[in-house]
């Protein structure tokens, strides 16, 4: 089916924006982390 086979493709590009969001945003937590606060 055309149809499911749009939709994968499509969960799969959603699926790799949030992991690269979600990557970024441990990655900003971490350096946030390991700065010394004021």
């Amino acid at each position: 089916m055309q149809v499911s086979h749009a939709f994968i493709t499509r969960m799969g590009l959603l699926k790799i924006f949030y992991a690269c969001k979600c990557a970024w945003f441990v990655v900003v937590t971490m350096l946030n982390c390991a700065t010394p606060q004021h």
